[in-house]
């Protein structure tokens, strides 16, 4: 959740960026490289789940409705064809031992033509 809020905060300082005459492709460039350091890895929402059954959390913090356990893993590949930075996604429903339900292939690319 973090780096959803760093990238979404590295976002806003690029769309604002070029009002102030910063140099706008260079700090795209800085935003995709920071954004790949932040999305690949393994997550797993193991302490969000424990916590909510075992009543680790005030009364009135707890959720009506409990999360399920995820474990999803990220990792670039090498696929010029599709672009520079293209993700494997592969997401475990109760942990890192199940089978994998969901797994996709992800690009990211920049449209700095539509505002």
């Amino acid at each position: 959740m973090i780096k959803t809020y760093l990238f979404i905060s590295l976002c806003s300082f690029i769309l604002t960026s070029n009002a102030y005459g910063i140099d706008k492709p260079r700090q795209i460039d800085k935003l995709l490289k920071k954004f790949d350091s932040l999305v690949q890895g393994e997550f797993d929402n193991y302490n969000q789940v424990n916590f909510e059954e075992n009543d680790f959390l005030a009364k009135d913090d707890k959720p009506q409705k409990k999360h399920a356990r995820l474990y999803k893993r990220v990792v670039r590949i090498n696929a010029p064809t599709l672009g520079e930075y293209v993700y494997y996604h592969q997401i475990h429903d109760a942990g890192k031992k199940q089978p994998a339900y969901r797994k996709s292939i992800e690009v990211l690319s920049v449209d700095d033509k539509n505002k």
